[in-house]
């Protein structure tokens, strides 16, 4: 198979500008415009494979038509914001250039979809006889409108671009490289969902940049609070980011999950099922998807953990025309208004007791607080095995790694042409501690394939044997069924692992779709995008990156919203996705606080580096404060202080990439103490973490004034190990360093028990830690 490979862009249109132009006078309503997008194509990002006779046409960012029989050519979504109230009402489209693609060409033709792991004899459609003996231009039109959506009170208008043409008597294939949209707009727009009026300013700017993501006229975005709207059911008064829907009885197993995520900046509530069936009427999963609804524009809420399995928080079952059960989903609440957009970022924490619950909040802990330092974070493992033999999925493997993945990853690849024991491979992979896991083979309830045509799969009985404990995966898989949570499925007990296994599942309910021969339509396509999104758009947290890699594809076909709805995030909606080894930051505050109004500033750099913009800085105490700030391009947040009572203030700072800082000022009586620019009152050394560890593990220490610091390993004789830091000059406040076990010639250490002591401003600490292999 020869591939010849494009130019591997990261962006496939080149947007050059949004222009509205209103119709008549001023005094028209808003809504009778005419918009104009002009949008360009690059030939450069056009890739060509050819496959069994054929050529395989593509854009890096876009999926494929897909009549059965006729050329399978590019087809890109664009979504154009509209003024308010209104809705598309007639599209034109003026190409501006054409650019001829060299060679002639005989393009794959698309075959039926296919269920990933149903049984099916192997078939070839053969090229639609007629179509393909035509001189005329296929497809004919350039751009097809699609629908309306909407999302934060925004409407859009989502259209499908043909940017390739092909004449098949001729064999040739034309780029357009230059074309304007010519939208006129007309009254009619409502939206489903709105701005919640609450919406702090940060919430507000996190939906814009949503929004303003997914459009090509992105100046054009204006956000819209409801008029008026009426709420299903009026909701205690509130301002949470993050809320947790689970039974009486599994709801207390997960309060230390909450209070992190409220310490951290990100306030988050708890609600039991009884409570939210109280408020609504109607079947269960409706109730549960008002709630969803109302607390999102109640409360600002944008992230809903469901915990339990279906028996405690139960899902949606949709009747799909395309197969004869219900399709299990919790897009249901996810996508609360039926526009194939998603609203709020859902997932789920699987388990029917607090058991389940408390093993969950400690592995979503333990990775945002306590990861790995080295050797894990940019681990990566393509699995790609055959689907039939007209789809090889190594292919769809390396077209992610080529066009989205960034450099500096250590990437392994298990794939079906590779002469080994694929299996094997994959399970010492990930106990080795690979991050990130990108898989494609056939699967079911309870079997990963793991090179499923040579009769390889890593079962449910298998996955608590995994004892990679910090070390944790998250999985993208297109496989079939293993992500059936209304079951007993593998990715469940894969998740339920206390000691290792997954950390978040991102896959298919029931069935995975794919067009044989085709790596960008279907599930597989759902598969690019979530990495597209991740690498390409920057969307580094989980529940997000999962919600608008679906929202960057409507779908247009049954097949299309069958992998819309089952796809499912088993795992934390707001978990931070580790992109490079986390890195230490230095954060310094007054260590006290006079009661009484003032300033309160907390400057936030890395370690040994320059300022940290965007770090969230929370301040808590109690029920009295709780302020979030976002750091400034100087590293700064300021406060404006209010303090009643005297006590402790908790002051914790979070970054991407960066290991979490939590430390406190003291709130004293006014006049008792001058605040002095520090975060560490007194000079401590801390345990290490994690503890025991395997690999590496993080010392944190303090330090009440500048000093030049020297920190070293010995072993328990004495002798010294590694020197982590010396002598080097360090400000006042809260560090880390880091030991990767290894001795200062690179050979790993025994196992065993070590000393490390820290030396400082004529101080000493000494303690002691753990190291296992």
């Amino acid at each position: 198979m020869d591939r010849i490979k494009g130019h591997p862009a990261k962006l496939f249109i080149g947007l050059l500008l949004g222009l509205v132009v209103f119709l008549g006078p001023a005094v028209l309503e808003a809504w009778a415009a005419r918009i104009e997008v002009p949008i360009e194509f690059s030939p450069e990002d056009l890739r060509i494979d050819a496959f069994r006779g054929y050529d395989r046409i593509e854009f890096a960012g876009g999926g494929s038509l897909a009549e059965i029989g006729a050329p399978a050519l590019p087809a890109v979504q664009v979504r154009v914001a509209l003024p308010e109230g209104a809705v598309l009402s007639g599209l034109s489209v003026r190409v501006e250039s054409v650019e001829a693609v060299p060679g002639r060409f005989t393009v794959w033709p698309a075959q039926p979809p296919l269920a990933m792991s149903a049984p099916r004899p192997e078939t070839f459609v053969p090229p639609d006889a007629a179509l393909y003996a035509s001189a005329a231009p296929y497809p004919s039109e350039a751009a097809v409108y699609l629908r309306h959506a909407d999302l934060g009170g925004q409407g859009m208008a989502i259209l499908e671009l043909r940017p390739v043409r092909y004449r098949p008597a001729a064999g040739a294939l034309e780029v357009l490289t230059r074309l304007t949209l010519e939208i006129e707009t007309a009254a009619g727009g409502e939206c489903g969902d709105y701005l919640p009026p609450g919406a702090s300013p940060r919430q507000r700017e996190e939906l814009e940049a949503r929004v303003r993501a997914l459009v090509v006229n992105p100046e054009a975005v204006e956000l819209r609070a409801a008029a008026g709207a009426a709420s299903r059911a009026e909701l205690p008064a509130g301002a949470y980011d993050y809320v947790i829907i689970s039974s009486s009885d599994l709801a207390p197993s997960l309060q230390d999950l909450a209070d992190w995520k409220t310490k951290k900046g990100v306030p988050a509530k708890i609600v039991t099922t009884t409570w939210v069936y109280s408020l609504y009427s109607g079947a269960n999963p409706a109730r549960i998807r008002a709630f969803v609804a109302d607390a999102h524009q109640q409360w600002g809420a944008t992230y809903f953990l469901l915990g339990g399995d279906v028996n405690k928080v139960p899902t949606h079952e949709w009747p799909s025309p395309i197969d004869p059960y219900f399709v299990t989903n919790d897009t249901y609440y996810a996508d609360y208004d039926d526009d194939w957009l998603v609203e709020v970022h859902v997932g789920r924490a699987t388990g029917s007791y607090g058991l389940y619950m408390d093993i969950f909040t400690s592995k979503v802990l333990t990775y945002e607080k306590n990861p790995p330092l080295t050797d894990y974070a940019m681990q990566a493992g393509l699995f790609g095995f055959d689907l039939d033999a007209n789809t090889p999925c190594e292919v769809c493997k390396d077209f992610i790694e080529d066009n989205y993945w960034p450099s500096g990853w250590d990437i392994t690849h298990v794939y079906d042409s590779q002469p080994t024991d694929h299996k094997q491979a994959i399970i010492d992979l990930i106990q080795s501690g690979v991050h990130l896991v990108n898989h494609m083979d056939h699967c079911s309830v309870t079997l990963i394939g793991a090179g499923s045509g040579h009769d390889a799969w890593i079962s449910t009985v298998e996955t608590d044997a995994f004892t990679n404990t910090q070390d944790q995966t998250i999985w993208y898989s297109t496989g079939c069924k293993a992500g059936a949570f209304d079951l007993n499925c593998i990715a469940e007990e894969f998740c339920k692992n206390a000691n290792g296994g997954i950390l978040a599942y991102l896959g298919n309910s029931e069935f995975g779709w794919y067009n044989p021969g085709l790596c960008n339509t279907l599930s597989n396509l759902y598969d690019r995008l979530f990495f597209r999104t991740l690498f390409v758009f920057g969307r580094t947290t989980l529940g997000p990156c999962f919600s608008e890699h679906k929202n960057r594809h409507f779908p247009t076909s049954d097949h299309e919203r069958y992998v819309f709805r089952e796809l499912t995030l088993l795992g934390d909606p707001e978990l931070p996705i580790w992109t490079a080894d986390p890195a230490a930051l230095a954060v310094t505050h007054p260590a006290t606080v006079g009661e009484g109004s003032t300033g309160f500033t907390v400057q936030v750099d890395a370690q040994g580096g320059g300022p940290v913009s965007g770090a969230r800085v929370c301040l808590m105490k109690d029920d009295e404060i709780y302020l979030v700030a976002l750091t400034g391009p100087g590293g700064a947040a300021t406060f404006d202080l209010s303090t009643a009572t005297l006590g402790v203030m908790d002051v914790t700072v979070t970054a991407h990439n960066f290991l979490p800082v939590e430390q406190t000022a003291e709130i004293v009586e006014a006049g008792a103490s001058a605040p002095e620019p520090t975060g560490a009152p007194v000079f401590a050394l801390h345990a290490n973490r994690p503890s025991p560890f395997r690999g590496a593990t993080a010392i944190a220490f303090d330090l009440p004034a500048p000093a030049a610091a020297l920190l070293r390993v010995f072993d328990p004789a004495g002798r010294a190990v590694r020197t982590l830091i010396d002598g080097e000059p360090l400000a006042a406040g809260s560090h880390r360093a880091a030991w990767d076990g290894r001795d200062e010639q690179g050979r790993p250490a025994a196992a065993g028990v070590y000393l490390y002591r820290l030396e400082a401003g004529g101080a000493r600490a000494t303690r002691s830690m753990i190291l296992v292999r």
